[in-house]
């Protein structure tokens, strides 16, 4: 039992999402999945999400079932000052309210308005007119320490946002801390190499005999296992017997992988070797690395380091060392690469020295603490550099001009960055573009296994990390995280921030 859960209230939450051009299909829904995801990582279970027209009956049908129901019920939609914007008339309807006028929120939003550049209409007086219970909540600017410019409207239990995603996603990161709880949800993700058919025994006994596990099983097309098989549960201790239970029920070798998620989090896990797969030649691997590579080691970090060295492995399998470089730009994400794939090198080559090549693009608005850096790194590992001052582009056609041999670039990606959360670790460049294999060791690393990696290791890395920056681009679209600003001005290091998600916080 997992008792630090036993003394925290479960909490629930029901989504309605509204608007006709959604049912219709002719607007995507952005909304509930960002919502579903961020809530469940603050430890809050949704039970329902309803999608519903802009009807005044509709909605007051809906809110009043759903605030008897859940403890946070979280509209999307229909707030504007158009015909169709009724969410507000909805919700009133629902408590027996009439609408009234709030002169806070017109003057608020009017101030907002008036910042606007050529702002040529004037809000109606429609978008001021709220239920007559309506709470303004405005969150605190961690940069002013002042109240936000813009509040989130809440009426008992129903807080109610835009439905714009980019003005929804901004106005809940920034009252995120309502929808908190201390809940732990623990995951485990099982892929399988045999069909679904063949594991419905073992799935039902482990389902049977764990109530409080939730057991999910998923086929899957055109990939190299055939079920992804899910166990969740706010008890740890549970959740690893049902996992063992599992393990021992299922034929020998049907495990392809096992990935298991750090608290409220998908984003750490990692696929770590199959289970039948024993750990060989221990005394090749390089010292600093020693216990973390074999399959006894179940930390988050064995696994993120088993990760990348299957990475390697399976890209040294593809490529000799002369056909495969490492993108260097200095910032923490390639130097753990670098420090990775050196040490990957001592242990399949440790009777003779494998130069490693190194590409870097350079940036005429680099910050010259980084570029120090760089330099301080090539020429204390002594890797030959490529540096490259065209964009990347026009930089990897000139590569394959100069340097025909090289096939692959090891990258620092991970699949929190920008455009990347559709990779695998082994991906070529797009339509397009120069044909190279793009490696990314640590597509699945979580923000703090970098750290601690750079940390347990006591590797060397730019010391603007130790600044308050936690994402390093040029010095004109870069600046320090705002997440750890101290009262005092100060900033703390970047290995101090709480939350994975504000990592890119510092990125304009």
């Amino acid at each position: 039992m997992n008792m630090a859960n036993d003394s925290v209230k479960n909490k629930s939450a029901g989504l309605i999402i509204i608007g006709d051009e959604l049912l219709k299909g002719h607007t995507k829904d952005e909304n509930a999945s960002f919502l579903l995801d961020k809530l469940w990582k603050n430890g809050i279970k949704v039970e329902k999400v309803s999608f519903i027209k802009d009807r005044v009956q509709e909605i007051a049908n809906e809110v009043r079932i759903f605030s008897d129901k859940y403890d946070f019920v979280i509209t999307a939609g229909g707030v504007g000052p158009t015909h169709d914007d009724l969410t507000y008339e909805g919700i009133a309807l629902a408590f027996g309210e009439s609408l009234v006028f709030n002169k806070e929120f017109q003057y608020t939003s009017l101030y907002i308005e008036s910042e606007k550049q050529n702002n040529d209409t004037a809000l109606d007086n429609k978008t001021f007119l709220l239920p007559q219970s309506a709470n303004l909540i405005f969150a605190i600017d961690p940069l002013t320490e002042g109240p936000t410019k813009y509040p989130l409207v809440c009426v008992k239990n129903i807080y109610i946002f835009p439905g714009v995603p980019s003005y929804l996603q901004k106005l809940f990161l920034d009252n995120q801390s309502i929808f908190s709880n201390h809940i732990k949800f623990f995951l485990i993700k099982v892929y399988i190499s045999i069909d679904e058919e063949a594991i419905k025994i073992a799935l039902d006994n482990v389902n049977k005999q764990y109530p409080s596990v939730s057991v999910g099983s998923y086929p899957t097309l055109n990939k190299p296992f055939k079920v992804k098989v899910t166990l969740e549960s706010e008890e740890k201790e549970n959740l690893e017997r049902a996992f063992e239970s599992l393990v021992g029920l299922l034929p020998e070798k049907a495990i392809f992988s096992v990935k298991k998620c750090l608290p409220n989090s998908r984003q750490s896990s990692h696929q770590s070797n199959s289970l039948t797969t024993e750990c060989t030649h221990q005394n090749t691997f390089p010292n600093e690395l020693d216990g973390y590579l074999c399959r006894e080691n179940t930390t988050s970090l064995a696994d993120a380091i088993k990760c990348a060295w299957a990475v390697f492995k399976q890209t040294f399998d593809m490529y000799s060392p002369n056909q495969v470089c490492i993108g260097f730009n200095g910032g923490k994400d390639c130097t753990v690469v670098l420090h990775l794939i050196m040490a990957y090198f001592k242990s399949i080559f440790p009777e003779q020295k494998q130069e490693l090549i190194g590409l870097y693009f350079k940036d005429s608005n680099q910050f010259p603490m980084v570029q120090q850096f760089i330099e301080e790194c090539e020429n204390k590992y002594k890797f030959k550099l490529i540096s490259l001052d065209e964009g990347i582009k026009a930089g990897l056609n000139k590569l394959k001009k100069s340097h025909p041999e090289l096939k692959a670039i090891i990258m620092g990606t991970r699949r929190c960055d920008p455009f990347s959360s559709h990779l695998k670790a082994l991906s070529m460049t797009d339509k397009g573009w120069p044909e190279f294999m793009r490696v990314m060791p640590l597509l699945d690393w979580s923000y703090g296994e970098v750290w601690q990696f750079l940390k347990k290791f006591n590797k060397p890395y730019c010391k603007l990390y130790d600044q308050g920056y936690t994402s390093l681009g040029s010095s004109k679209n870069t600046e320090k995280n705002p997440a750890l600003l101290l009262p005092n001005g100060e900033y703390l290091s970047a290995y101090n921030l709480e939350n994975e998600a504000d990592e890119r916080l510092g990125r304009k």
